[in-house]
């Protein structure tokens, strides 16, 4: 299954286009400011792309032709004509807005679990942790808002059926899945191979950013330096296009991501072997 490659003009993934932010964020969320910037964006100009590092909103203007955004709201890519954002294409059917988690589903709570598995039960909607072997806590109520995949149902809670070979990304654990419908299973982006898989976040330095390299926290198994998938902004980089490969770092010198205009505290997502 291959990654759908009308992803790759695309630089950045915002949740919606606001006016201004909500008051709960995570490190890394990015959104459109709407044509009345208010609060967090009452200084940002409207149709900018807004980034949260963690601490505070960095704003990246609307100012080059034909520069696209995916749209985790609408799934659709956005492209900037001069003057508006415009509709290119809807990837309604392969690709929808990240999910919080994806976890086993049901009516009742299941006698057996280990530490730490997770459970939606479909009676209560609720979300319950096993505490200890075998005993769960009082459970957590879900949000109308919440989306989860179901790894007993596999659709989308409650029952909404994922069409074959569509990407989303858990929150969770910030890793990526895909629906095979021919062998009705989700299927979790790990590129088995004998190795250890590593899932890591990084944060972008002006360091870095002037070496146009920084280095992964563990060495990179050998033979499976293709394997690795990049991640900015929730958008897949592709590997001697946008970045390569230089021991245990990532470099961008004289590849794509150099023109792509990066700014301290961008936040990138590495899966690899190690």
């Amino acid at each position: 299954m291959s990654f759908d490659r009308r992803f790759l003009n695309v630089k950045f993934s915002v949740k919606g286009i606001v006016n201004e932010p909500p008051v709960s964020v995570l490190s890394g969320d990015q959104y459109i400011v709407g044509a009345n910037p208010a609060g967090a964006f009452a200084n940002a100009s409207a149709n900018s792309i807004a980034i949260y590092n963690g601490t505070a909103w960095k704003f990246i203007p609307a100012s080059v032709n034909h520069f696209e955004v995916l749209n985790l709201d609408t799934s659709e890519i956005l492209d900037w004509n001069g003057s508006a954002w415009a509709s290119v294409v809807s990837l309604a059917s392969s690709y929808f807005a990240p999910v919080l988690d994806v976890i086993e589903t049901g009516a009742t709570l299941p006698a057996t679990a280990t530490t730490g598995d997770k459970f939606l039960n479909t009676t209560d909607n609720k979300i319950y942790t096993a505490t200890a072997e075998n005993t769960w806590d009082s459970g957590t109520a879900i949000s109308n808002n919440d989306r989860y995949v179901s790894l007993t149902s596999k659709k989308l809670y409650p029952n909404i059926s994922i069409p074959d070979g569509t990407i989303f990304l858990c929150k969770s654990d910030k890793s990526l899945w895909s629906y095979d419908a021919t062998a009705d299973e989700l299927i979790k982006f790990d590129f088995s191979s004998g190795n250890v898989a590593i899932s890591e976040t990084h944060t972008l330095t002006a360091a870095e950013i002037l070496a146009k390299s920084f280095t992964l926290n563990h060495p990179i198994a050998q033979g499976t330096e293709n394997s690795i998938l990049l991640f900015l902004g929730g958008v897949a980089q592709v590997i001697n296009v946008d970045f390569e490969i230089s021991g245990n770092s990532i470099s961008w010198n004289n590849k794509a991501l150099q023109n792509f205009g990066l700014s301290e505290g961008d936040i990138f997502i590495i899966n690899y072997y190690r």
